[in-house]
């Protein structure tokens, strides 16, 4: 069954529209509270759920590899309707929910629950989601687990604090715009969103006279691992190394997809020996993880080759790629699996 429309869609709709949220990459803010949901309630699949014009798109999802779904099949089109939870133990005996397709097929949903986000008392932009393949009653404790959980989502929600120059990229684009920025793969940025970043960074730091480091992170053995496994688990692999990386970084500095298995981060107001110390940690967090894949588990293994520098007017953020460009050839040939940065 469609969910009816909220009688203040075009105000809800707006409301959206003015957060600037819709099609921009992963957040660690948001990434981290779907994970608690699925640890602390033992879900499979958790989400921040924004509901669309004709879309439910996900700020953060665990559990499934989408991005987006339907508005007419989203059961938190239904959930914004009301001022409180909305708790489905089986889908299956719901008539709103019985004939849905994601009830009768893939991926064969039976509980769900769903907290509205509130911007106000009459706004409600999505939801935070719970959703388990198996029915399931929800004893108060985990209401109120995910009530507590959902008025955190809502607080960041009211205070979104990217970088500035990210939040610059992303107030000068539409969201059809803003899609052409992020990878679909691993929903950080893409090439071209890395390469505006960068621009934007190094101009900043030019006018405030800050150091800027750039890190560029090689996936080791990645040919091996599509060879062995096929192109589907590799592409499960970057995903979730993607989401590693995300969670051990600064709510200020920028990751995205440079192209094939490689990454790049952006920090900005960084030394030489700061972004040293997050590569360290990156590698300390990498060694501590499996990736979990349909082959079994995979070790991941990275190499990040990093530079720094005070730009100067009318120098190009180019160089300071090219360099840490030659500082991860350098160590893939001599030191897999290790980070070093150079000064400019």
């Amino acid at each position: 069954m469609k969910a009816p429309l909220p009688a203040n869609e075009s105000d809800r709709l707006n409301a959206l529209r003015r957060l600037k949220i819709l099609d921009t990459p992963l957040d660690e803010r948001f990434e981290r509270i779907t994970r608690m949901v699925c640890r602390s309630l033992q879900v499979p699949v958790a989400a921040v759920s924004l509901v669309d014009e004709q879309r439910q798109w996900f700020k953060s999802i665990q559990g499934l590899p989408v991005a987006e779904t339907s508005r007419d099949v989203a059961f938190c089109a239904h959930a914004i309707l009301g001022d409180s939870m909305m708790v489905v133990p089986d889908a299956r005996k719901d008539p709103r929910f019985a004939d849905n397709p994601l009830v009768t097929g893939e991926p064969g949903i039976r509980f769900y629950a769903g907290y509205p986000l509130k911007l106000s008392d009459t706004i409600k932009l999505g939801t935070l989601c719970a959703i388990g393949w198996e029915p399931r009653e929800m004893p108060d404790c985990d209401r109120q687990l995910l009530e507590d959980l959902g008025k955190t989502v809502e607080s960041e929600l009211q205070a979104l604090a990217l970088s500035h120059q990210q939040s610059e990229v992303i107030d000068e684009l539409n969201e059809l715009a803003r899609q052409a920025l992020v990878d679909p793969l691993t929903r950080l940025w893409n090439r071209e969103g890395l390469n505006r970043m960068l621009h934007k960074e190094w101009d900043y730091a030019i006018r405030k006279q800050n150091s800027l480091a750039l890190a560029m992170i090689d996936c080791d053995g990645f040919k091996q691992i599509n060879d062995r496994h096929g192109h589907l688990i590799g592409d499960a692999y970057l995903r979730q190394l993607a989401g590693i990386l995300l969670s051990r970084l600064r709510p200020y500095d920028t990751i995205g997809r440079w192209g094939g298995d490689e990454f790049m981060v952006i920090m900005p107001a960084t030394t030489a020996d700061e972004g040293l110390s997050v590569m360290q940690r990156l590698l300390a967090t990498i060694a501590d993880r499996t990736i979990d894949t349909e082959a079994g588990p995979i070790q991941p293994r990275v190499t990040i080759g990093a530079a720094a520098a005070i730009p100067d007017p009318g120098s190009s953020a180019q160089a300071l790629l090219g360099t840490a460009d030659d500082v991860l050839i350098a160590l893939k040939q001599r030191a897999k699996g290790t980070a070093a940065v150079h000064r400019v």
